[in-house]
């Protein structure tokens, strides 16, 4: 009997016995033929009919990876139990709002562009997302549009389709990245204060943002031999703009491709209005395949040239340079027809791919900060982002040098690396002076690591916004004077601090960075960005290393007449012999007084007095935090027996 039972328990299941039929396979019997409708006390009406195909196919259909059946969200067994039991819904809201809450049994809640609070009926999962067809991530920008258009019936299907798509890149991007639009699902207060910084606002499509191209084309120069209907995309927008076109084989421009290629850039996808809703609104079929036209035309390519690569981006001879108003021949880290995306591309897209030398994002996205985002989007509780308050994620992209794999940029780093394991600094002349600050852009980070001494308190966030444009264009947390004296309150008195200088802050605004910042690095011949180094003013630096040419000071940047560092140097010295040597003098506290010598002791007389060495209030004080310890210890076993009587959450 035992040989018996055990041949069985091991005998192989027939197939056709094995394949069990899903659990929902009664529920399709009959909602898939029915025709009934079911009429709620609103006088609301609900068709039972399911459309199988659509749901088979859907993100939660038998052909997805994790199949959701029936059961998964109409939960209730006294309903789903035939004869059905009489919905207890009033209204639809009501009906929906019952779904909503399967929904957040599996998923992160979230409602991205509505504010709750502010709307007497906020959208539900069911709205956006539908419920027997919903879309993969990779479909929402086609898929919800129309659910959009449902309720905003004042809109156009090209606002609803550029409110919803996502930020697309080129090619296939690096394993891992999910697209800021993903981030902005559940950050949409952030996603949309980000969305105006520099970073988002990197790189732009002429062919849809035309307002973004500042270059003038109407000015004859030698530098510029190209027109405007050759830029394909727009790098830049403060300081200068490189520009870039397709080129045919990938390596020159000597064969430009259409330039009209329609593939979406780092756009403004902000709404034009404020965002309201109510439910029950009908798309009209014609609007649906409206929106569905536009959202199609937004992502792809047309027809015939869907075969670009983002290796067939090259840069362009020359750029504009906006605070000179003119144009000027390339320079920086690439040459005219060089690939851009091997010469600069890492710190101008999100989710690089070095391998295909594709990328998921236009521009300096979310995951570039907090590293690829994917995971924590399928599973926000368990997978978070990096989130570390460090510099080296600046550091990335704000440095120059070279990667093990050759390439101008840490191609390999993620935020929360060691950065120097990626990258190493540059030290060439051509590229830092001999004080070793910044000469040219994109290294302020290694000034900032040059030998400050509040490097180890102070971060790149402490003065500059990431989330938001901030107070200026350089994205200051305040205005740069009240944020200096933060904590140099001694230095408020700026004609104190700064010494002969009265009757020219009469005519000008006088600000901390002009003395301590001044305007030492750039591009070309103009000098444009600040050091981050704090090594300034030192007009004796000029001299020690061979003048102005070789290594230019603060205080010469400003007297050019004579622009001599020996003068400078000589009234710095005469302004520290006539400082004040005291704590709110503007060059700070003098010498620190020698301490006063140890009292003489006093010969005892008699014999010496007993002295009780226990203080009287000490065995109390103890009492008191042991008792207190008690306390503590027992909430926490109290705590603790209740969540482990409540058993696991489902969130």
């Amino acid at each position: 009997m035992f040989l018996a039972l055990a041949a069985w328990a091991f005998w192989p299941v027939p197939a056709h016995a094995a394949a069990e039929p899903p659990p929902d396979s009664p529920c399709r019997l009959c909602h898939v033929e029915s025709q009934e409708v079911v009429t709620l006390p609103s006088g609301e009406s609900l068709t039972v009919t399911v459309d199988l195909p659509m749901l088979v196919n859907s993100a939660h259909g038998a052909a997805a990876a994790n199949p959701v059946y029936c059961t998964s969200c109409h939960v209730s067994r006294d309903r789903y139990f035939y004869p059905h039991a009489s919905n207890p819904a009033q209204n639809y809201a009501a009906f929906v709002a019952e779904l909503t809450q399967s929904c957040q049994g599996c998923h992160y809640p979230h409602l991205p562009f509505h504010d709750a609070e502010q709307m007497e009926q906020p959208p539900t999962c069911v709205d956006c997302h539908g419920s027997h067809d919903i879309a993969r991530v990779e479909e929402m920008g086609t898929a919800m549009p129309p659910r959009c258009l449902a309720c905003h019936t004042d809109r156009t299907p090209a606002w609803a389709a550029k409110f919803a798509t996502p930020r697309p890149g080129l090619g296939q991007g690096a394993e891992g990245y999910a697209g800021s639009t993903r981030c902005n699902g559940c950050h949409d207060d952030i996603y949309f204060t980000w969305h105006a910084t520099l970073h988002a606002q990197l790189i732009h499509n002429p062919a849809t943002d035309p307002n973004a191209l500042l270059g003038d084309f109407g000015q004859a120069d030698p530098n510029r031999a190209f027109e405007r209907d050759t830029v394909a995309f727009i790098i830049g927008n403060r300081w200068r703009q490189v520009y870039l076109t397709w080129a045919a084989d990938a390596s020159s421009v000597d064969t430009p491709v259409d330039a009209s290629v329609e593939i979406t850039g780092a756009e403004p996808l902000l709404p034009d209005a404020v965002i309201s809703a109510s439910s029950g609104t009908t798309l009209p079929e014609t609007t649906a395949q409206a929106v569905t036209q536009t959202a199609e035309s937004m992502e792809r390519p047309p027809a015939g040239e869907a075969q670009a690569s983002a290796e067939q981006l090259v840069l362009l001879p020359a750029e504009w340079s906006i605070t000179r108003q003119a144009w000027e021949p390339i320079h920086g880290d690439g040459v005219a027809g060089a690939k851009w995306l091997p010469a600069c591309g890492s710190c101008h897209v999100t989710g690089l791919n070095t391998a295909a030398w594709g990328f998921t994002e236009f521009g300096v996205g979310c995951e570039s900060c907090h590293g690829p985002a994917a995971a924590h989007a399928e599973n926000p509780q368990a997978v978070k982002p990096y989130k570390q308050v460090d510099d080296q994620v600046c550091g990335a992209c704000h440095s120059r040098g070279t990667s093990p794999e050759g390439l101008p940029y840490p191609a390999t780093y993620r935020p929360g690396d060691n950065l120097v394991d990626h990258f190493t600094f540059v030290q060439d002349p051509a590229f830092v002076w001999p004080d070793g600050s910044a000469r040219r852009n994109h290294q302020q980070y290694m000034d900032w690591r040059l030998g400050n001494e509040m490097a180890e308190e102070l971060h790149c966030t402490s003065c500059h916004r990431v989330h938001d444009p901030g107070v200026d264009p350089a994205q200051l947390q305040k205005p740069l004077n009240d944020l200096c004296v933060e904590c140099h309150n001694e230095q408020r008195a700026l004609v104190r601090h700064t010494p002969f200088h009265e009757q020219a802050m009469r005519q000008r605004a006088f600000l901390c960075s002009d003395c301590h910042m001044p305007e030492f690095a750039g591009d070309g011949e103009t000098l444009y960005l600040h050091t981050h180094s704090f090594l300034q003013p030192n007009p004796q630096g000029s001299i020690d290393h061979g003048g102005l040419a070789a290594m230019p000071n603060a205080c010469n940047r400003c007297h050019t007449a004579p622009a001599d560092p020996a003068w400078a140097a000589q009234t710095v010295s005469f302004a520290l012999l006539q400082a004040t040597p005291s704590s709110s003098s503007f060059f700070g506290p003098g010498p620190t007084p020698t301490s006063p010598p140890p009292p003489t002791p006093v010969p005892s007389v008699g014999k010496p007095a007993e002295v009780d060495l226990t203080e009287p209030s000490l065995a109390l004080r103890w009492s008191l935090f042991g008792a207190l310890g008690l306390i503590v210890v027992g909430i926490g076993w109290f705590v603790y027996l209740i969540l482990r009587t409540r058993g696991p959450s489902h969130v």
